[in-house]
């Protein structure tokens, strides 16, 4: 316990996170800053070990759902110049490309942002 306050919603305590060792109300049921659930991790009794690689894992989630929208952006970019181009006009329009390129860099930002978080 990092500090005390009275305030009009009644009393709360300033705690430390489990998960981040940040400082959060004890009113919040999760930690702002890293996800930590930290009614349910009082009461479970989760270490701080536990919390930071379920915190690992929510992130590689979230950054292998980000690769998969990515590709899909792609896929539906050069689908869409593939078809244009074959049935409306020669030359590749611009916006195909500009979707395709919006996805490609952004597979290519995920993956290599997901090389330096492991």
């Amino acid at each position: 316990m990092l500090g005390f306050s009275a305030g009009r919603k009644g009393i709360f305590l300033i705690i430390s996170c489990p998960g981040c060792g940040s400082r959060v109300s004890n009113k919040h049921p999760v930690c702002p800053h890293c996800g930590t659930a930290l009614d349910a991790a009082a009461d479970a009794g989760i270490t701080a070990d536990e919390a930071q690689r379920r915190r690992r894992l929510l992130r590689r989630g979230r950054i292998e759902l980000q690769s998969y929208l990515s590709i899909l952006i792609m896929v539906a970019g050069a689908s869409w110049g593939f078809v244009a181009s074959e049935y409306l006009e020669f030359p590749v329009p611009f916006w195909p490309m500009v979707v395709t390129s919006v996805g490609a860099l952004w597979y290519l930002g995920v993956r290599i942002y997901g090389i330096f978080v492991k």
